[in-house]
């Protein structure tokens, strides 16, 4: 056997080194971008792991404010009650009404500010 029929040509081995530094270029940009990818999906995951930590607290603070302020509606419904049917120096329609609406002001304020808690809650959902 001859030699010649072994070896490659260095016409041949020439023109594939342009070639194959593309190729080594592109996949070092492939893994360059998958690490990429994977940083950033390791970064979200922490970031929504905090958002629904504090999502928990913020939900229970905003359940004890809705609690107690249902007490306050409560009473104020009480309050209503003597301030406007139990006094003596309301002696018309009018006034008792102007005593209701005071109260509707109060408890619609309340409702007020649970909208605000709802809405907060809702914006930094996790």
């Amino acid at each position: 056997m001859s030699d010649a029929s072994v070896t490659p040509s260095p016409k041949l081995t020439r023109n594939y080194v342009p070639l194959l530094a593309v190729i080594a270029v592109l996949l070092l940009l492939s893994v360059g971008l998958s690490g990429f990818q994977v940083y950033s999906t390791y970064q979200q995951n922490q970031i929504a792991a905090e958002r629904a930590a504090t999502y928990s607290k913020r939900a229970q603070a905003a359940e004890d404010l809705a609690t107690s302020q249902q007490s306050a509606i409560s009473s104020l419904l009480d309050d209503y009650q003597k301030t406007a049917y139990n006094n003596p120096q309301i002696t018309t329609i009018y006034q008792q009404q102007l005593v209701a609406s005071e109260c509707s002001l109060r408890a619609l304020q309340v409702i007020a500010i649970q909208n605000s808690q709802i809405i907060q809650l809702l914006a930094t959902t996790p």
